[in-house]
């Protein structure tokens, strides 16, 4: 599977999140880096776990940031957030019962989600939080 490579486009003008999405990208092609090698399920779940922890932490932060300044589209992002961390969740939940590797869809899902979610919903609050002088 391909990585995701941090690119300028990625960015979304706030130096916190961008830092926090480019630790992100790191995890998940780690993640990819983690398939090809013989592992054992102990390994790939602490490596999940660790990955879903840190998600939650900088979806909270980006959800407190939004709720503090007034964001307009804060429901419609929480409620994105809300999905993913359901349904990382539920696959986490698998691949602690015996499996030796990590799901393509696992990796497909969180590889997608995070391109996505980085340029498409994110990038919309690039200019309110710009525009309040948060860079």
């Amino acid at each position: 599977m391909e990585k995701i490579t941090w690119t300028p486009e990625l960015s979304v003008g706030v130096a916190v999140f961008d830092e926090h999405h480019k630790w992100m990208i790191l995890m998940i092609n780690r993640l990819i880096d983690v398939q090809a090698e013989a592992t054992n399920s102990e390994a790939v779940s602490d490596l999940l776990d660790r990955m879903t922890r840190y998600a939650r932490d900088h979806l909270k932060a980006e959800e407190q940031m939004m709720a503090e300044h007034g964001y307009p589209q804060l429901a419609q992002h929480r409620a994105q957030h809300m999905a993913y961390i359901k349904k990382t969740a539920d696959f986490c939940t698998a691949t602690q019962v015996g499996v030796d590797g990590i799901p393509q869809g696992l990796l497909g899902y969180l590889r997608n989600w995070w391109a996505q979610h980085i340029q498409n919903t994110d990038k919309a609050y690039t200019a309110f939080f710009n525009g309040i002088g948060i860079t």
